[in-house]
């Protein structure tokens, strides 16, 4: 009976190693898919991830054209602004020269002042 024992026991200690030597490849391969999967969703993120930065890009894009339209705007009010204060500056400087002159002349000739009484 310790024969039968030892061989049944040999003949299983054989059969577990045949069965490790079959599934250990197995083992392996199931991994190496579950690396994949997960690979692959990690792909389909960055892919969704892009996408948003793609987007998000393209409203930053139209904001900033907004922002630098605006800023023409600006720029060219201001130039405007800039050159009517010039041109009332030089108006109001020939104005006073002129009264000053007719002051002068109507003091000169004793023509009294229309608006002074």
């Amino acid at each position: 009976m310790a024969n039968n024992d030892q061989l049944l026991e040999q003949m299983r200690k054989v059969v577990r190693e045949e069965v490790k030597a079959e599934t250990e490849p197995i083992k392996r391969d199931m991994a190496t898919w579950r690396e994949v999967a997960s690979v692959k969703k990690d792909v389909q993120d960055m892919k969704q991830d892009i996408a948003n930065v793609k987007q998000t890009q393209g409203q930053q894009k139209t904001m900033l054209e907004a922002v630098l339209a605006g800023q023409q705007e600006l720029q060219e009010t201001v130039a405007t602004r800039a050159d009517i204060q010039d041109l009332k500056a030089t108006l109001t400087k020939k104005v006073h020269d002129h009264e000053s002159r007719i002051e002068e002349l109507e003091k000169i000739e004793s023509i009294p002042h229309p608006h002074k009484h």
